[in-house]
């Protein structure tokens, strides 16, 4: 999942620019009722998947949610299975996998895929631009 470029960690001081914690948690518990209201209203996986990733990214600082399948072929590609976000463009030139001797396999995907990551929450600051979207400069910060 890539979030916008804000910093939503907990912290001890906000500013005005910072997200305070109960945003942070109202962010979450919209995520969460949405997702829900996804399962009960799917009605095939891809809808499912999608209508999970719309609920994390309505109404809350992420511009883009996706979920992937680690293929275990030679190439060890990563596939898209669902996504949504107003950075959703970014997918569809990105080249994803979680083979440790691509470049494509050292991001957050690819490394967390490799470890199994994914019971284990860590957190990246590994900041990548994207201006390819619709003329817009965004950046994006990669968070599992």
């Amino acid at each position: 999942m890539l979030n916008a470029d804000k910093d939503i960690r907990n912290s001890q001081t906000t500013t005005s620019d910072q997200p305070k914690p109960i945003e942070i948690q109202n962010w979450a518990l919209s995520a969460f009722a949405g997702a829900v209201m996804a399962i009960s209203k799917a009605e095939t996986l891809p809808q499912l998947l999608r209508g999970i990733c719309e609920a994390i990214t309505t109404n809350t600082p992420f511009m883009l949610a996706w979920i992937g399948f680690a293929n275990q072929g030679e190439t060890k590609s990563v596939s898209v299975l669902g996504s949504a976000g107003a950075a959703e463009l970014y997918l569809e030139d990105a080249h994803i996998n979680w083979d440790e001797n691509s470049p494509f396999g050292q991001g957050p995907t690819g490394k967390c895929m490799r470890e199994h990551a994914h019971s284990n929450p860590i957190r990246f600051d590994d900041r990548r631009p994207l201006s390819a979207l619709a003329g817009k400069s965004f950046t994006l910060r990669p968070a599992l």
